[in-house]
């Protein structure tokens, strides 16, 4: 079933830049996402959640090699993440726009089920029906249409992603327009999956709160496109609202929806 419904999300008050994602960028990200615990013991671990319904898949359709496309792929914080925790037989194709990023993806790829590529999120360069499982964390830009075309019946899509707040609730407040909209409405992607056809949609929404320190922070802020020409004053202004005891609490609000074709 497919329709000419289109998921119009609340427009960025900034034009989508894929040049920010440079070679500096990619850098910060690998040694950010190296140097990350895969999981987290404490508390309500979302990457878990995410990971667990691939590998749910893997394992419950074991007798055949899957194939995963993951959108918006960066340095490959996906695929790698994958083989290193499941030792299964699937291949893994990551794509992205920014040169930079996939560049640094194949630097440390030394996993012979990843496949990386240069390609847009929004028009995928692949056969309909080609793969088993898409997944996409974090990437805001895509075509779900597309996701659709490309994935195979009884295949499954997996989408992770923030709320309005972007993860950073009390920071976006303080900064107004310069923090980068976020709207990504759930609601909005639950109705166009179920008008696309596909036959079970699973939604999880979280209300988090998260410690960070402040050196993780400006980590976080200059690798990722969220606050405009972030800088030591900006940190500086959190570092004084909201610093107690070492630590910087926000109000994080990720979302993950599972969908079946």
């Amino acid at each position: 079933m497919t329709t000419g419904f289109q998921i119009k999300y609340p427009s960025m008050r900034k034009k989508y830049d894929i040049n920010y994602y440079d070679r500096e960028k990619a850098i910060s990200r690998n040694k950010y996402f190296n140097n990350a615990p895969i999981f987290y013991k404490k508390g309500v671990d979302t990457n878990k959640i995410f990971f667990d319904y691939i590998l749910n898949e893997i394992n419950v359709k074991a007798n055949n090699k899957l194939s995963i496309l993951d959108l918006g792929t960066g340095t490959g914080y996906v695929p790698k993440t994958l083989c290193r925790i499941c030792q299964k037989n699937f291949s893994i194709t990551g794509i992205d726009l920014s040169k930079d990023m996939i560049d640094a993806a194949r630097r440390e790829n030394a996993d012979k089920r990843i496949v990386y590529k240069i390609a847009d999120n929004r028009k995928l360069p692949f056969r309909s029906e080609s793969f088993d499982i898409i997944t996409n964390k974090l990437s805001t830009q895509f075509n779900i249409q597309e996701v659709n075309r490309v994935l195979k019946k009884d295949g499954i899509f997996i989408f992770k992603e923030y709320g309005p707040f972007k993860g950073f609730k009390e920071i976006k407040k303080m900064f107004g327009k310069k923090f980068r909209s976020g709207g990504k409405s759930t609601d909005k992607c639950v109705t166009e999956l179920y008008k696309l056809g596909f036959d079970e949609i699973i939604k999880h929404v979280f209300l988090i709160k998260r410690k960070y320190g402040p050196n993780e922070i400006k980590q976080i802020f200059s690798m990722a496109n969220l606050i405009e020409n972030f800088n030591e004053a900006d940190l500086q202004k959190i570092k004084d609202k909201l610093l107690k005891n070492g630590k910087i609490t926000v109000t994080s609000d990720p979302f993950i929806i599972f969908a079946r074709k």
